[in-house]
């Protein structure tokens, strides 16, 4: 397995030493990267504009492998990639040959505790598997390096049952949170993110999934029905916006299947009227989608027409 590491939120003046220490301690089936944060004399990080731009920043570079390994997976080093970008002309290697063999398996983020955290696991979307480190880690160089290592070793297991859950395309760990709108799909992913879900995922689905319409019962009166293999419509492009190039790869830092999405439909067998409003994360306004159903990706976006 391979697994993509960002440290968040470290002071700069230990960063770069932890990830060259991590990199050294682990074997190049990892990946680290590790954007140095401003430091601050009162031991907290302030997870500003530009920290959070630079965490995914370091996502993009490690999942996408601007470097050759074993600080990177992708050999195709000196062209852009079409995962990335959206352009399926950028990468002349086939898919077997670069990114379903050598892009990371797994994505996790390890951030400092600090200031506006919460922004930062906005940002991400739930597309890593995200690990808070403790105030007493903050720019100790030995304490931080000890933490990491302790988390990604208790971050495997949970990684383990995530991927597992998504063997069925009824598990609802991949239902787009935004469109969603429960707290409990929040408190369930939450809650994943630590343990992996297995026995949440089961009672959420015994509540809120309907086996006559093989659809999540959500948001009255829509329905979210996990798209059939005959259904899809492609890999939607993830352009260059890195936080949606994370998410529509990882969810809690597994691959999901990137044609998946689910089709959001009323619950009488009306069409939809353009009454109910939808997020899309690629553009800053809701939209309101007319005809049987509307299709939202996992990361919550709406890149196909009705």
């Amino acid at each position: 397995m391979r697994y993509a590491v960002v440290i968040a939120g470290l002071p700069g003046k230990i960063s770069s030493s932890v990830k060259d220490t991590l990199q050294e301690r682990f074997t190049d089936n990892h990946v680290f990267r590790a954007a140095g944060a401003p430091y601050y004399d009162d031991g907290s990080t302030v997870y500003d504009g530009q920290v959070i731009a630079d965490t995914l920043r370091m996502g993009v570079d490690a999942v996408f492998g601007k470097s050759a390994r074993p600080n990177g997976f992708c050999r195709n080093v000196d062209r852009p990639c079409a995962l990335h970008y959206g352009n399926k002309d950028a990468c002349g290697k086939l898919e077997s040959e670069t990114c379903f063999r050598l892009k990371p398996d797994f994505l996790i983020v390890i951030y400092q505790t600090g200031l506006n955290e919460e922004q930062l696991l906005t940002a991400l979307h739930h597309s890593a598997l995200t690990i808070r480190l403790p105030a007493a880690c903050y720019a100790h160089l030995t304490k931080t390096v000890d933490a990491c290592i302790e988390a990604l070793k208790a971050s495997y297991s949970v990684l383990g049952t995530v991927r597992r859950n998504f063997e069925s395309a009824k598990n609802p760990l991949t239902l787009p949170v935004l469109n969603a709108r429960t707290r409990e799909l929040d408190s369930l992913l939450s809650l994943a993110n630590k343990t992996g879900g297995k026995s949440e995922s089961e009672q959420f689905k015994r509540t809120f999934f309907s086996r006559s319409s093989g659809s999540y019962k959500l948001r009255t009166p829509l329905e979210f029905q996990p798209s059939q293999l005959n259904g899809r419509h492609g890999i939607p492009d993830a352009k260059a916006n890195d936080a949606i190039a994370l998410s529509r790869i990882y969810r809690l830092g597994c691959q999901y299947l990137r044609d998946f999405h689910y089709d959001v439909h009323r619950n009488d067998d009306k069409h939809l009227s353009g009454n109910h409003a939808f997020h899309c994360r690629e553009g800053e306004e809701d939209k309101y989608p007319k005809g049987r159903n509307a299709n939202v990706t996992v990361d919550d976006c709406l890149p196909w027409e009705t």
